[in-house]
């Protein structure tokens, strides 16, 4: 059994709750529709746009991508692929029931939260508080084909799984103990977890990146992905999951994937100007 360790320490205390799910992923495009998808974009994206046109585009600003992000919103399920062989989730699938305690403190770090990320709790029903944690879903994740797990919530008080969980599985583990805070540099995770996903799908494998809600560290960490890895622009990145799953990353978290953004089209000019050259 492969079993290797990644894992990103930092002091962390998150009282966040970002969480996973297990809809029915027939209702999801399937990976050969995204795969078709994705090789389009590598054909007619970033890596094929012309210096005048890489020019002309402005990242856009925290408030732009907010507003695109609420607007027309649709229920997310549990998990969702949202680009081929890349799965966000969140952490809780119906199951075994909590005590009153466990369930109350669930539905105050889910308030907290909600409002954090401006959602609604209206309409996620009692199995999302009367939950068992689908990263430990070990049958589900098996039958999903899942090889990798990005887990961008590791750690106590967090989603306590970690590689020795998952030691009776071919699955590689990579821990990011980061909190989903509008303060909290997640920046110096982007490229090694991109790598860590490239990786893995170098090698033909299934990568399941998760937090607690699956709306903003997750997310947040597969934007910088396919930012860094696939060379799209944020906004590509943010249409291209938004139109697989509902995400919301902080405003702190949106502000450090756009100077990634700057970064990277600065490069992209300087590599198209000298290649003109």
């Amino acid at each position: 059994m492969k079993n290797q360790m990644y894992i990103i320490q930092l002091a962390s205390r998150d009282i966040s709750v970002d969480w996973l799910s297990t809809t029915s992923l027939t209702k999801e495009k399937g990976a050969d529709e995204l795969s078709e998808r994705a090789r389009g974009k590598r054909n007619t994206g970033c890596k094929m746009v012309s210096l005048k046109e890489l020019c002309a585009y402005e990242t856009p600003s925290v408030a732009e991508l907010e507003e695109f992000l609420l607007a027309d919103r649709r229920p997310t399920g549990h998990v969702n692929q949202v680009w081929p062989n890349v799965y966000i989730g969140n952490e809780y699938v119906p199951g075994s029931r909590p005590t009153i305690h466990e369930a109350n403190v669930q539905r105050n770090r889910l308030s907290t939260q909600l409002n954090l990320h401006h959602i609604s709790s209206e309409g996620l029903g009692v199995d999302y508080f009367m939950g068992r944690v689908a990263a430990r879903d070990k049958p589900m994740l098996h039958s999903m084909g899942i090889t990798h797990i990005v887990n961008a919530a590791d750690g106590p008080p967090q989603v306590k799984t970690g590689p020795r969980f998952y030691r009776d599985m071919a699955i590689d583990y990579y821990g990011v103990e980061a909190d989903d805070s509008i303060d909290f540099t997640m920046s110096i995770f982007f490229y090694p977890t991109a790598r860590f996903i490239r990786a893995a799908l170098a090698h033909k494998g299934k990568v399941f990146v998760h937090c607690l809600m699956g709306v903003s560290r997750s997310a947040t960490l597969v934007l910088a992905f396919l930012m860094i890895c696939e060379e799209l622009t944020l906004m590509e990145a943010t249409r291209a999951v938004r139109q697989h799953r509902d995400i919301c990353p902080n405003p702190g978290f949106l502000n450090q994937l756009r100077h990634l953004d700057m970064s990277l089209v600065r490069e992209r000019k300087r590599k198209l100007e000298a290649y003109k050259l």
